[in-house]
């Protein structure tokens, strides 16, 4: 500790810090002691010295962040002291873990170390309810030894660290994997954290998790590990229930997963496009199956409230343009059908966004335009009539000179879909209520002129048509099927 952690060199370094010294505490709070009253209070002493040398690491670890980063991928933690202690994060972050109630092996500890040890600080880091158990006081204790030293301070320089842009070589910022192991050992102890400490610390927290999601490199999106990621997002979550409501913890949580699945669909990694929309649409069966968060504020049922968020962050972030851009691929187009039907059947699926998803087959390989096709097949049986008479407008203005094999199913199966749309409507019609002076329409008139390709395979199935004698069978052929 008077030395900063230096003078044992790279290898002794290495081999107490991150071997004897981790399996030491571990040992210690694991141990059944034969004479407790006696011993238990030197190891309280003792861990409370190894909370101050950990306290004392967070201190230095931003001067050495870049040579640790810059070391991941080879071996001079074995002779560079500097990087071998700078490597010692994941072992001082999970004896943090141990000692703040963690690890279940160690938490039996606190059942026989009653308040032996306590320390005496300005400011209470932790502090006791009438709902903490009195058992747990030396770990109060602990924590408020720990923020004593400066931890919490500490951390928090850390983990902003260059947050306010994207980091780089020169200027290093912690990577979102490493700030999980840091905080997760705090999410443990949420009942007893001070919420008049905890107010401060959580919303730095908080705002250095969302800007590090905006400012994210290319590279920390190729090297991410979701699930790390997603850890970490819940540890926030849990920190920040210390000093909000329940619903806006849950709804940090939905804005930071739907964040990086933004970030995911625009970056230029195709695994990460497709893990983005995965997410998406995961979300979106939540909603569904009505277990997603509650966002919608007051007024509404809990259903409706999150339709309305997800409708609002699909649009605003124009997620449908994304998905069908210049970029786009024909695996991401295969997996956006979910998400299209969701807008669609909550009329949000605009004229424009089918328009641009139609176009987006032009001039494109068969494979693509297959799913494409098979995408609009899909979506046809939730959009509104309206939508059906825009989208078959686009097809109308195709030129028969340009029909294939493709098109042609295309327009069947389409048609199918949209006169099954426009009957289902007639029958909700005749199914609400009339007065004594109404009358339902009749079917025939409300479907009339609806008959979408059906007039088109007509043509293209006539013998002067432009098309050749193989397609003007299969036209007739499909024609034959949907009548």
């Amino acid at each position: 500790i008077k030395n900063s952690l230096k003078g044992l060199g790279a290898y002794d370094a290495t081999q107490f810090y991150r071997g004897r010294l981790y399996v030491l505490v571990d040992a210690l709070m694991d141990h059944t002691y034969s004479d407790p009253d006696s011993q238990l209070p030197k190891v309280c002493n003792f861990l409370g010295r190894v909370l101050e040398l950990i306290a004392l690491w967070f201190e230095i670890a931003p001067g050495n962040l870049g040579d640790y980063l810059g070391s991941l991928s080879n071996d001079s933690f074995m002779y560079d002291e500097d990087i071998a202690i700078s490597h010692c994060a994941s072992e001082f972050t999970d004896i943090l873990r141990k000692i703040f109630f963690g690890d279940k092996r160690c938490q039996r500890f606190y059942q026989i170390a009653l308040p032996l040890r306590k320390f005496d600080v300005p400011v209470d880091f932790a502090t006791k309810t009438e709902r903490v158990n009195p058992m747990y006081s030396q770990l109060i204790n602990f924590i408020n030894e720990f923020g004593s030293y400066g931890g919490f301070s500490h951390i928090l320089t850390l983990l902003k660290m260059n947050s306010e842009k994207p980091p780089s070589a020169e200027d290093p910022s912690l990577p979102l994997e490493l700030a999980e192991p840091i905080l997760a050992p705090f999410s443990q102890v949420t009942a007893i954290i001070s919420p008049e400490f905890a107010d401060g610390f959580v919303l730095t927290v908080k705002e250095v998790i969302e800007r590090k999601i905006r400012n994210m490199s290319t590279k920390e999106l190729k090297d991410m590990d979701k699930d790390v990621v997603s850890k970490l997002f819940h540890d926030v979550q849990d920190l920040i229930k210390i000093v909000d409501s329940n619903e806006n913890a849950e709804l940090f949580l939905y804005n930071m997963e739907l964040s990086l699945s933004l970030k995911f669909i625009n970056s230029p990694f195709l695994e990460k496009k497709l893990k983005g929309i995965n997410e998406i649409k995961e979300c979106i069966e939540r909603i569904d199956s009505g277990i997603g968060h509650s966002h919608g504020g007051p007024g509404g049922s809990e259903d409706e409230a999150n339709t309305k968020f997800m409708i609002r962050w699909l649009v605003e972030n124009k997620i449908v343009e994304v998905i069908i851009g210049e970029n786009s691929h024909l695996e991401i187009i295969k997996r956006c059908s979910d998400i299209l039907r969701f807008l669609a059947r909550n009329h949000a699926l605009t004229g424009e966004s089918l328009e641009f998803f139609w176009k987006s087959s032009r001039n494109k390989h068969e494979a693509f335009v297959r799913v494409v096709y098979g995408a609009l097949i899909e979506v046809a049986t939730s959009l509104s009539e309206s939508a059906l008479d825009m989208l078959f407008g686009n097809i109308k203005d195709t030129p028969f000179e340009e029909y294939d094999e493709k098109m042609i199913v295309f327009v069947r199966e389409f048609t199918l879909n949209a006169l099954r749309v426009a009957h289902d409507e007639y029958d909700h019609l005749y199914d609400e209520d009339l007065t004594d002076d109404e009358e339902a329409p009749s079917k025939e008139d409300n479907v009339k002129d609806k008959w979408y390709g059906i007039p088109i395979l007509w043509e293209l199935a006539q013998d002067d048509s432009p098309v050749s004698q193989t397609l003007g069978t299969l036209a007739l052929n499909s024609l034959t099927d949907l009548l």
